[in-house]
């Protein structure tokens, strides 16, 4: 389940469900379990039916459930900002990093659009 949505109930189902058990010094430490009808349930019904589904065909069918519930109930996330920019401060000894582009959402921690497997260091 996605830690951006749903991220208690995600937990709980990734822990085992109702089988998780939780430490009492860590808060949440078995998520939350959804509620009957909720979103999350839906959708982690959805992810269990994928799950069992074995073509993959059939799979895609429930992947395109998932998206029109989402387009139908949601939004359930909504990004509140984007596109700011930041410097990223990179060693003079990596190379092929390109000049300017994306990085992912918790930037500079995560390259987004660039691509590390084609970086490389230069002595």
């Amino acid at each position: 389940m996605n830690r951006y949505m749903f991220p208690l109930e995600g937990k709980w189902w990734s822990k085992g469900k109702d089988s998780c058990k939780a430490d009492p010094n860590i808060p949440y430490d078995c998520g939350v379990k959804p509620e009957p009808g909720s979103p999350a349930e839906k959708l982690q019904a959805l992810y269990e039916k994928g799950l069992a589904t074995k073509s993959v065909e059939d799979r895609h069918k429930v992947v395109w459930e998932a998206i029109d519930f989402i387009i139908e109930e949601g939004p359930f996330v909504i990004g509140i900002s984007g596109d700011q920019q930041m410097p990223v401060v990179i060693n003079k000894k990596l190379r092929n990093v390109l000049d300017y582009g994306v990085v992912g959402p918790w930037a500079p921690c995560t390259p987004g659009n660039q691509v590390p497997a084609q970086w490389f260091c230069e002595e």
